[in-house]
């Protein structure tokens, strides 16, 4: 249409059908996604370290130190130098909790296998850990100061992960003993609807489902901060190592006969033997819960039940391979300020199965000679 046409008042064509829905989104979007260049600004650049922990709900994100990385046998294991959010939580360059045990050949290592209940996970303070108490037990019963003990355990592992630490880091140590600390996670590995001897109906290797909510809050900011104000929780290192939707909630206590703890007696006789090919002596713990908690999963009756089946089975190892019994379950009180939860304890605690456990060791030969 000429100039002249549209100064005499000719209407003007209508705009494409393109250019209607772009304008459309810019004005739908345009909001969105200002608000997405913001927050992704404000949390790379500008955020405090708390608050990108906070909002940081996937590993490896926003240079938010990660406690674990991914291990190719043991499907996760812990970051070396990793320092926690309080700063009183560390891991050495060797990739175990501190305080790190000291070098030399004159040293008596005692290496602790466990999960979270030996890495003392709900205590902050690195030398309040169970096995950084137990070091101090041994040195006063002892009077002898070589003795160090290491502190190898890994929140959520199983015996299945301890029998791959203790092959391939811990005997690289050369202890001098072993203390074996496992019952909660292998119980938990009872509860999937898939109970194999490989383990892998449920752990897995590391990685995270392709659910569509985890795949909008990991490419879209906005939508995290939406589902973070409206409750959504971090995600935890167990979604990436297990299969979490294999896993029975409330499971009731007659899936313990189904699912019977052969692989867990099967594991804990790999982990004497393998230390015994070595040289090296084992010491197996009962496992100490506290069903007290009604909030918490030891009060239930598969846990109930099952931990007293574990502990059997536990002592039951312990006779037939010739490995030292310490029969923490049967000690450790359930006072209320020795336990944060069920299973976990405080530092007093910890101080208490240390004082348990250093009892047993120093009665025992070698340990009990000058």
């Amino acid at each position: 249409m000429s100039r002249e046409a549209v100064q005499a008042g000719a209407p003007r064509p209508k705009p494409s059908f393109r250019r209607r829905l772009a304008f459309g989104l810019t004005i739908a979007l345009g909001p969105f996604l200002l608000l997405e260049v913001s927050l992704r600004l404000y949390f790379g650049l500008v955020a405090s370290a708390e608050s990108r922990r906070g909002f940081a709900t996937f590993h490896g994100e926003l240079d938010v130190p990660s406690r674990y990385r991914p291990h190719p046998y043991s499907a996760y294991a812990l970051n070396p130098d990793f320092v926690g959010a309080s700063g009183k939580m560390h891991h050495g360059a060797d990739g175990f909790r501190k305080p790190s045990p000291k070098e030399g050949d004159d040293r008596r290592l005692i290496a602790a296998l466990g999960g979270s209940t030996t890495y003392t996970v709900k205590v902050e303070e690195d030398a309040l850990t169970y096995p950084a108490q137990l070091e101090l037990a041994l040195r006063d019963r002892s009077k002898d100061e070589r003795i160090d003990v290491l502190n190898a355990g890994v929140p959520g592992y199983t015996t299945y992960e301890s029998v791959a630490n203790l092959a391939y880091k811990v005997l690289d140590r050369r202890p001098a003993l072993i203390v074996v600390y496992h019952g909660a996670n292998d119980l938990h590995a009872r509860r999937v609807a898939r109970y194999v001897g490989d383990n892998t109906g449920y752990r897995k290797s590391w990685g995270l489902e392709s659910r569509p909510v985890f795949t909008a809050m990991r490419h879209c900011y906005h939508c995290r901060w939406l589902a973070l104000r409206f409750g959504f929780k971090a995600l935890a290192f167990e979604h990436y190592t297990r299969h979490q939707d294999e896993l029975r909630e409330n499971p009731p206590a007659a899936l313990l006969k189904e699912h019977p703890p052969e692989p867990y007696r099967r594991n804990l006789r790999y982990l004497v033997r393998l230390a015994q090919s070595s040289g090296v002596p084992t010491a197996l713990c009962t496992f100490a819960s506290n069903p007290d908690f009604a909030d918490h999963y030891a009060s239930q009756p598969f846990y109930v039940s099952g931990f007293e089946e574990m502990n059997a089975v536990v002592r039951q190892v312990a006779e037939e391979e010739g490995a030292m019994l310490i029969d923490v379950a049967a000690e450790l009180p359930r006072e209320r300020e020795l336990w944060f939860d069920g299973v976990h304890l405080t530092a007093s605690g910890a101080k208490r199965k240390a004082e348990i456990i250093a009892k047993a060791i120093h009665a025992a030969p070698p340990w009990n000679d000058p």
